[in-house]
């Protein structure tokens, strides 16, 4: 079995440029002869709760997704800290096009399958982010509450100015506070806690915009890092993890 992953594409209208590394991505030959493509989360800049609006705004991805169906393809969602509680939509795009799981796969939290053999832990990569700032955030809008407050408390226009707004502080306080080493060695010795934590083989992940692929605690850890800046994604060809130029 083969797959490709990608990530943090962040992508924010259908004419921006990262729409256009994931167009790349799925005409990738590599894509054309995975079995299965996982979106690894943060695909979108910011798409946060039940907003049918979504559905317009990025017709094209979700038309990517039956493309890739098409092909025989089963493409998997998995949620980010700037995509989620997306349940309701991308349940109903699952139901308004008769895909079955086996098409068709979204989840809010890691999945874990076994491949070849070996375990694979696919996640947008909460578990080894050790900054305690960002896993209390995580925490408040994970919440119940917050989902609510979301879904029917705040107008649509709302929703996407307050999107746009903590979007871009959160892009500003990066600048200022990564330090590449230091934030490295942080993700790295998450990676190794949770690989030792769950036995795994593979890692694959994202959220931290740091490209990786290599040996920790005898397992394979593989992030394609910001696509925008690495213009990579990640190719699994049946037997090890490859990071390809898009």
């Amino acid at each position: 079995m083969k797959f490709c992953s990608i990530s943090d594409l962040h992508i924010k209208s259908a004419k921006d440029a990262p729409s256009k590394l994931l167009e790349l991505f799925v005409n990738s030959n590599q894509v054309k002869e995975a079995d299965r493509v996982y979106f690894l989360g943060d695909i979108f800049d910011f798409m946060v709760g039940n907003r049918k609006q979504y559905l317009e705004k990025y017709d094209f991805f979700f038309k990517t997704i039956l493309d890739l169906i098409n092909q025989k393809k089963k493409v998997i969602y998995i949620e980010g800290n700037h995509d989620f509680h997306l349940e309701k939509i991308m349940n109903g795009f699952a139901k308004d096009n008769r895909l079955t799981i086996d098409q068709f796969e979204h989840s809010k939290n890691a999945i874990v399958e076994e491949i070849n053999g070996k375990k694979f832990f696919f996640t947008h990569g909460h578990e080894i982010d050790e900054n305690s700032s960002y896993q209390k955030w995580k925490e408040i809008y994970s919440s119940k509450p917050f989902k609510f407050f979301v879904d029917h408390l705040l107008p649509y226009y709302f929703v996407e100015r307050l999107g746009n707004k903590a979007s871009n502080d959160s892009k500003k306080r990066g600048v200022k506070s990564f330090i590449y080493e230091k934030t490295q060695e942080m993700y790295r010795h998450g990676a190794k806690v949770l690989i030792e934590k769950e036995k795994i083989d593979y890692l694959i992940t994202g959220h931290t915009h740091i490209e990786e692929n290599l040996e920790i605690e005898n397992a394979h850890y593989a992030n394609n890092g910001f696509p925008q800046a690495t213009n990579k994604f990640i190719y699994f060809n049946g037997r090890t993890t490859e990071l390809v130029s898009l």
